[in-house]
């Protein structure tokens, strides 16, 4: 717990997050190009939503989820621990579709977005291992969802 705790008082330098975030817009750019539904430029959110999501989505799923995945579950951050808690994340993913939102099934059972899942997941675990930080996969995961929406995909969390 305790190297936990400490990477969530690290901050990383700049050549740090300059690389977590190049590697964001990486990512980003191949779920565009990949991913069903990942975009819908005509059925963008309105700014309120926008505004909405982007607050909610600083706490769940960014912070809740990169805290027990990245955190928790990754607290050695050696390769069984990455393998692990990518496994449990992908996992989580269609059973918190389930249980917090059904309409989300379909695209959260989807393989071709469980296996992105898998690539963020991985991305996000060895962020955390270069930095010696929290900040960046939890920043980073918002990066996405948030970019996600504003680009009109994830019509379920805001319909």
């Amino acid at each position: 717990m305790s190297s936990l705790l400490r990477d969530f008082r690290s901050w990383p330098g700049a050549k740090q997050w300059l690389y977590c975030l190049l590697t964001t817009v990486a990512l980003l750019g191949l779920a565009w190009l990949f991913l069903p539904h990942f975009a819908d430029l005509d059925n963008r959110p309105s700014l309120a939503q926008m505004l909405k999501v982007a607050a909610v989505a600083f706490l769940f799923p960014a912070f809740f989820e990169e805290t027990v995945f990245r955190g928790l579950l990754n607290r050695s951050q050696t390769r069984l621990s990455i393998a692990l808690s990518t496994t449990l994340f992908v996992i989580w993913h269609p059973i918190a579709g389930y249980v917090f939102i059904p309409s989300a099934l379909p695209y959260v059972t989807d393989l071709r977005f469980l296996a992105f899942t898998v690539v963020f997941g991985v991305a996000f675990c060895l962020m955390r291992r270069l930095t010696g930080s929290m900040w960046p996969p939890i920043l980073c995961h918002w990066i996405v969802t948030v970019t996600w929406k504003a680009l009109g995909g994830a019509q379920f969390l805001t319909s």
